[in-house]
């Protein structure tokens, strides 16, 4: 086996060069945009933009990352709530809204104005809490133009008709993704970030957040989705969602979201992954303690190539369990946690 770009062995840097800042898999990266440092806008804190509705291509929030909430603000054009941020990428991981691209720049005022930022960012995601609209309180809503608001559940649980909001097995997943093209005779992959779960800001009990690979197998439409995921969650969360084949009443309900487009570079698809129509097998998940990354530290996982059909995408997130979702505003939980990410990757293996 080959590396596809070479050189394999940077997975085993240490996270941080001399002067703190974080490293990077440098000549592994098969995503554009590694770092997060090609912009067309400056999000700071939790964004009313992009949409829900499939078909919505175009929302790039950082170059080449396309990026999907199932929450729903209005039933007009379907815009989304999703909670998240940017970081810096050296101790102490502040919100980069203070510095000017590098350490305590005092041009930041232009800098932002010019939006130029330059040298990696921590991407930094949380849940929304109460920030729900009526239409969003509905565990199995099901609708062919957008995800649905369960976008996971646990090993157990069947979403129907009769499953109340704030069911503690379903969980909404807020996602950034990029796909990326498979080199000919790829036979396997390897994936992952650097991953923080900050001690002053833990993910609370039942939410969790984490790294996934979406391989679609069909040859004509986003309908055979093949999961490998990373989740990260509370030592005693004892978390176990579905994995093996999805039963197809229960594919809206798992995995629905970004999907990767046939055949199109760097392009993503809003799919809800329609009951009887889609193909859902999770074929591994593995599972990892947030108390063990209160700083960053790297998360790799693997997968096999099986399908010869090059849509294949990589994708970051936070699931926000529907039980802290209350349905009136104030919000009474404690904060939701956040999850922060940093050069996320894929390098193919070829023979």
């Amino acid at each position: 086996m080959a590396n596809v770009t070479g050189i394999g062995t940077n997975l085993g840097l240490n996270n941080f060069a001399k002067e703190g800042r974080l490293n990077s898999i440098v000549g592994t990266n098969a995503l554009t945009n590694p770092l997060f440092d090609a912009d067309i806008n400056y999000p700071i804190g939790a964004q009313y933009n992009g949409t829900t509705k499939e078909g919505g291509i175009g929302y790039f929030p950082t170059g080449k990352w396309g990026f999907c909430s199932p929450l729903a603000t209005n039933t007009s054009n379907y815009s989304s709530v999703f909670g998240y941020g940017w970081n810096s990428n050296y101790k102490p991981y502040d919100d980069v809204a203070r510095f000017g691209g590098e350490e305590n720049s005092e041009s930041y005022p232009t800098h932002l104005i010019n939006i130029n930022y330059n040298g990696g960012r921590a991407l930094k995601m949380y849940g929304v809490g109460a920030s729900l609209n009526l239409f969003n309180r509905n565990p199995d809503r099901y609708e062919p133009t957008y995800p649905c608001i369960t976008s996971f559940t646990s090993s157990t649980k069947t979403v129907d008709g009769t499953t109340t909001w704030g069911d503690a097995d379903c969980w909404a997943k807020y996602e950034w993704m990029q796909q990326v093209q498979i080199p000919a005779n790829a036979t396997g992959y390897t994936f992952g970030a650097f991953v923080r779960c900050p001690t002053n800001d833990k993910l609370r009990d039942l939410n969790f957040g984490g790294i996934y690979v979406n391989h679609d197998h069909s040859s004509t439409t986003p309908s055979d989705s093949h999961i490998n995921c990373v989740a990260i969650k509370r030592a005693s969360h004892s978390l176990s969602l579905r994995t093996g084949n999805i039963p197809s009443s229960q594919t809206p309900f798992n995995w629905s979201g970004l999907r990767p487009l046939i055949r199109a570079n760097n392009s993503y698809h809003i799919m809800p992954n329609p009951a009887t129509q889609s193909a859902v097998e999770i074929e591994s998940i593995a599972y990892k303690d947030a108390e063990d990354y209160s700083d960053f530290k790297l998360v790799t996982s693997t997968g096999n190539i099986t399908s010869s059909y090059n849509a294949l995408s990589l994708g970051i997130f936070f699931a926000e369990n529907h039980s802290y979702m209350p349905e009136t505003p104030p919000d009474p939980n404690p904060p939701t946690g956040s999850i922060e990410f940093y050069n996320p990757f894929i390098i193919f293996q070829t023979t």
